[in-house]
């Protein structure tokens, strides 16, 4: 009989081990997305990226980069600058960087960039580390060092443009995560728009282990990030987007989906307290995980012309 109890122990003992690794491995090497699977899907929820590709070709195309992070790996990426450089009556340039999902790539945040472009803004595109064109030879750490890839990235693509373009960062899900934890690090931002970011990154395993597979966050988590840890040198508890809000200064709308289980709505409501200052709230009904610019593009597109106007970033055009 005790053997019996003994033998049960240890097959059960070896599962949540096992599963800890897999879960270990599925944050940090998940399989990630093709560009073609991205454009799929843009189009199936009625988003043309063949025609945001033309319109950007016609307006002088793409201006490819490729920038060493100050870890070794190379971030590859592009810039399209405006199609109207008068766009603002203030003579200034707009710029915009744009900061994709978990497993996604540049092609992913298309429509947010075609808001702003649409606007007048110059855009800049790049792959985190891990995804897309960017080194694989490497793994994905949820904005841990993505967020050190943004800060040294906004100052290599900077001297392209004027001193006096006016920067701005946007950012959905782990892109959200990452541009807030690395905002306030990076100076002469004009504002930061965050779409379904996360809190912490323990909280949010546990919740993506809830919405994927039904399961309770204890032990798989605690042991998760424990190899984490082991595997990859890095602590999952110290993935904090959450403590990095209070500092940024600039102007800052919060987004999120109502429906939103992958990320918690409830966790915008928690980042949305921690911004001091100038800050505006959207929620989207009905609309689940990083979905709100698709499946209502025009009323996202007023939201966020409606913010940069109130805080005079783009102020009168020309």
């Amino acid at each position: 009989m005790v053997f019996v109890i003994s033998g049960i122990a240890l097959i059960l003992i070896s599962a949540l081990l096992y599963g800890a690794f897999i879960m270990s491995s599925m944050v940090c090497k998940p399989k990630v997305y093709s560009k073609e699977h991205e454009v799929n899907m843009l189009s199936k929820w009625g988003f043309d990226y063949e025609d945001f590709e033309r319109q950007i070709e016609e307006n002088g195309g793409k201006e490819g980069f490729e920038y060493e992070s100050q870890m070794g790996y190379k971030i590859r990426g592009f810039i399209v600058r405006s199609k109207n450089p008068k766009a603002f009556s203030d003579g200034r340039q707009r710029v915009i960087v744009l900061c994709h999902g978990y497993t996604n790539n540049t092609v992913s945040v298309a429509s947010y960039a075609s808001i702003y472009y649409n606007l007048g803004f110059s855009l800049v595109f790049y792959d985190h580390r891990f995804h897309g064109e960017s080194d694989k030879n490497t793994f994905c750490s949820m904005s841990h060092y993505e967020a050190l890839d943004l800060k040294g990235l906004v100052d290599f693509v900077r001297p392209m443009f004027p001193d006096s373009a006016i920067w701005g960062l946007h950012g959905e899900s782990m892109g959200s995560a990452t541009v807030m934890t690395a905002a306030p690090n990076i100076g002469n931002l004009s504002f930061v728009v965050e779409d379904c970011g996360f809190t912490t990154m323990h909280e949010e395993m546990k919740a993506s282990l809830k919405f994927k597979f039904n399961l309770p966050s204890f032990p798989l988590v605690m042991l998760g990030n424990m190899f984490v840890f082991l595997r990859f040198g890095f602590k999952v508890r110290s993935v904090r987007p959450i403590d990095h809000v209070k500092d940024i200064t600039c102007p800052m709308l919060f987004v999120h989906g109502s429906e939103d289980r992958f990320v918690p709505t409830r966790m915008v409501h928690e980042l949305y307290k921690q911004k001091n200052g100038d800050k505006k709230l959207f929620i989207f009904e009905g609309c689940t995980h990083a979905k709100s610019v698709l499946a209502k593009y025009e009323q996202y597109s007023q939201v966020v012309r409606d913010f940069l106007l109130e805080f005079n970033i783009i102020g009168d055009r020309g």
